[in-house]
């Protein structure tokens, strides 16, 4: 059986083995089990980091491409032509591409 849970140490909660085991079980049977999940909550533990380390890199990039997104401006005047069709902008509705500005 502590062959078995040392192969399933990354699905068996430790803390509720412990609760389980009789008191009389020797501690030097239960080293490799300790060893692996030891070492596999540890594991867990340093991917969880490294995900939420990328995840708030990953934020803070699309923060920054927000806020260069919305710097950008264009001044429109009664008089501002569109390059396409040549008709006056005025309060009309538009887009501008970035390629053609």
């Amino acid at each position: 059986i502590l062959d078995l849970m040392t192969e399933r140490c990354d699905r068996i909660d430790l803390v509720q083995v412990l609760g389980i085991l009789p008191e009389a079980t020797p501690l030097y049977e239960l080293i490799e089990y300790l060893k692996a999940s030891f070492s596999h909550s540890l594991q867990e533990r340093k991917k969880m980091s490294i995900l939420k380390s990328l995840t708030k890199q990953e934020a803070l990039q699309v923060r920054s491409e927000l806020i260069n997104h919305q710097k950008q401006s264009v001044v429109v005047h009664p008089e501002s032509v569109c390059k396409f069709c040549y008709k006056r902008v005025q309060n009309s509705v538009f887009v501008v591409d970035k390629d053609d500005g």
